[in-house]
């Protein structure tokens, strides 16, 4: 009878223990659960995020093609009006002259295409840095007394210095080929001498083409 008690109680005692030793484990099993699904809902976005589409990269602006506005320093003071451009290019013009429409795409080109008119101090920017001028170069400039062009190196077309009643200084040192005629005429204040020297010039370089020098200032 004491046996059969004792056997009963220790399977109580057992099976208590079993309990509690269970009830230990899926509590275990229910943290370290909870502890996983809660880490991977700390790795997902939220929802927001997952609608969200990454931003396109931005696209850079288109580049600027438009060569650079020639460097041209205008003054106007009551002896005259001076153009001081890079490079070298200078003019200088009577005092009141008008400044002309200056051209604000006017560049600072080595090769120039088409015919170039020097009327106003507003074309002397277009002039400036010109190597070459695939066609004319025609100075028709009253208000004009000095022109000095060190980087014109090549015309294409013709030369053309006409009824420039107030020019006094005509410079081109480095002009050394004109495709067509060289006239320098009816300028009657610049020095026939010095338009002559730029035909000189030219024809070491070979020229050979038609020239009318003449109505200039005598020597």
């Amino acid at each position: 009878m004491l046996g059969a008690v004792l056997a009963l109680g220790c399977a109580a005692i057992a099976s208590e223990v079993a309990g509690e030793l269970l009830g230990v484990c899926l509590e275990i099993t229910a943290r370290a659960a909870c502890a996983s699904l809660c880490d991977d809902d700390a790795d997902d976005p939220p929802p927001e995020e997952l609608d969200a589409q990454p931003a396109a990269p931005a696209e850079p602006p288109p580049p600027d093609w438009r060569p650079t506005v020639a460097d041209c320093e205008v003054k106007r003071d009551a002896s005259g009006v001076f153009v001081d451009c890079a490079g070298g290019t200078r003019a200088v013009f009577l005092a009141g002259t008008e400044l002309g429409g200056a051209d604000a795409d006017a560049a600072r080109l080595p090769t120039r295409y088409g015919p170039l008119e020097l009327r106003d101090p507003g074309d002397v920017g277009r002039l400036a840095g010109t190597r070459a001028i695939d066609g004319d170069l025609a100075i028709n400039a009253p208000a004009l007394v000095s022109l000095t062009a060190p980087e014109l190196q090549s015309i294409g077309g013709n030369l053309i210095v006409t009824r420039a009643p107030a020019l006094e200084r005509l410079a081109l040192p480095a002009l050394a080929a004109v495709g067509g005629t060289v006239v320098i005429s009816d300028n009657p204040r610049l020095p026939q001498r010095e338009a002559e020297q730029i035909v000189f010039r030219l024809t070491r370089h070979g020229f050979a083409g038609a020239v009318e020098v003449a109505g200039n200032a005598p020597p």
